[in-house]
């Protein structure tokens, strides 16, 4: 697979459906070769292949998502002393 003058000998397409006969809205499928794809709900192979968006990842990118990931870590830490703090003290009330 070649992406912006690079191959990836080991790139596998990754594809989005949905299925029309039980209207699962969004599923993805590693499609190798000339395998059909199949609905994981209830198995119809009438799905239909669905626009997706682009993902692209780098350093920078994977730099901006730990930072984002840690600084929530960080929010949910402190809310959750808080809120145990604010239990401690109305239980001794």
């Amino acid at each position: 697979m070649a992406f912006c003058g690079e191959t990836y000998p080991f790139a596998m397409p990754l594809f989005e459906y949905k299925c029309v006969s039980c209207g699962e809205p969004r599923f993805e499928l590693l499609i190798r070769g000339d395998a059909l794809p199949s609905c994981p709900r209830c198995g119809s192979r009438s799905v239909e292949r669905i626009v997706s968006l682009f993902a692209v990842s780098s350093a920078d990118t994977r730099k901006a998502s730990l930072r984002t990931a840690k600084q929530k870590a960080r929010r949910n830490a402190r809310d959750e002393a808080i809120a145990t703090a604010e239990e401690v003290r109305n239980h001794h009330h």
